[in-house]
């Protein structure tokens, strides 16, 4: 998504040079744009920005600079009758709705939705299912228990010392006297260090363990048992 923002800005940019009939590879030209195109330069940096550190906002500023490129691109189409113009505009259009509905989708993930503030002392729930978070050798990272899950992901929220080294990891949760494993990545944690979101992987060791991450989430499912964040 990173580089469909700068690419998007660039369209711009290209747009504009074909407007006012002017080499896109003019340095003067790249100047006069970032300061008579403000709009563009700030929602892309914006863009930019919240993306980077997966802010839902991001999807605002998304919608704004691809609003913005599309009409610009759509008074040259009427002015000048461009059929370049339109198609690049199409292909564009395309891509912008197809990543941002995979954005939309990757926020949505409980690997970047905690279900608790920073502020809060405890996350009381209806049921709690303890995990414990290891490197792939095995060696304790940290120790907490749910607060969010998905059948390809989940988020854990850590009770005492934690010790991240790694990125990959395994998660092993107890539930009804069982244990069940699942190795997975960490992609974001929280900004006190109190919870991590980890992305499980499609496939797993199954000589760590009987049952994995797959098993439990089918329970879980059948047993109609939901993240809960009670206040």
């Amino acid at each position: 998504m990173l580089i469909f923002i700068i690419l998007a800005v660039l369209f711009h940019y290209i747009l504009g040079c074909l407007k006012e009939d002017i080499s896109t590879f003019n340095l003067n030209a790249f100047v006069k744009f970032l300061l008579e195109n403000k709009l563009v330069v700030i929602f892309g940096s914006l863009a930019l920005l919240t993306t980077y550190f997966l802010l839902p906002i991001s999807k605002f500023f998304l919608l704004s600079l691809f609003s913005i490129v599309t009409v610009n691109a759509g008074q040259i189409i009427f002015t000048q009758s461009n059929k370049l113009v339109l198609v690049l505009l199409c292909f564009f259009l395309v891509s912008a709705y197809y990543l941002f509905v995979l954005w939309s989708a990757e926020l949505a993930g409980p690997y970047y939705r905690s279900l608790y503030s920073n502020s809060d002392m405890e996350v009381i729930q209806k049921f709690k299912i303890e995990a414990i978070c290891c490197d792939r050798e095995g060696k304790e990272m940290g120790s907490g228990f749910l607060t969010n899950w998905s059948s390809n992901g989940l988020f854990l929220r850590f009770v005492g010392p934690i010790n991240f080294k790694k990125r990959n990891v395994i998660v092993k949760l107890n539930f009804a006297g069982r244990i069940f494993s699942h190795e997975g990545q960490i992609v974001s944690v929280v900004n006190d260090y109190s919870g991590a979101g980890i992305l499980l992987t499609e496939t797993n060791n199954k000589n760590r363990n009987n049952f994995s991450w797959n098993e439990l989430y089918s329970i879980l499912y059948d047993s109609g048992f939901t993240p809960e964040y009670l206040v």
